[in-house]
């Protein structure tokens, strides 16, 4: 029998705070380590301080609705992401009754080298519930 490689991550939260205000939480606290400016089709680094710098292309950027980035997921990495193998993250804010709707999905794991997909799935997936709890406590102290 095969396993059944999952290609994606997908996290829904409901913050209760207007749109705008969530899109700056998602900006100062997701995005908050980039190093230059944030433009659809800007080559860029996340830096994570001790654990190093990794590259990012950015492929959109529509505040305050939706933001989407490739990366070399589960590695510090720098340099062309295409070459190693990366995945598209995309986060869409929508607003709804109550606050504002989060949906973050993750894809592409399938096509990563095997001897990576195990680690950049495992870490992503709990990485991203800690990084949206986060995200939601950070929004709710702007």
């Amino acid at each position: 029998m095969t396993q059944q490689i999952q290609d994606r991550i997908e996290r829904t939260i409901t913050i209760n705070a207007p749109i705008e205000r969530v899109f700056r939480g998602v900006r100062e606290d997701i995005l908050g380590k980039t190093v230059g400016e944030i433009a659809p089709d800007a080559h860029l680094h996340f830096d994570f301080g001790e654990y190093g710098r990794t590259s990012v292309h950015f492929i959109a950027f529509e505040p305050p609705r939706y933001v989407a980035y490739r990366w070399v997921p589960g590695t510090i990495f720098e340099g062309d992401i295409y070459e190693k193998g990366s995945t598209l993250v995309e986060i869409t804010l929508r607003e709804i009754e109550g606050g504002t709707e989060l949906m973050l999905v993750e894809s592409g794991f399938a096509s990563l080298p095997t001897e990576r997909y195990t680690e950049a799935m495992e870490n992503n997936s709990a990485g991203w519930d800690e990084e949206l709890a986060n995200l939601a406590a950070y929004v709710q102290n702007l």
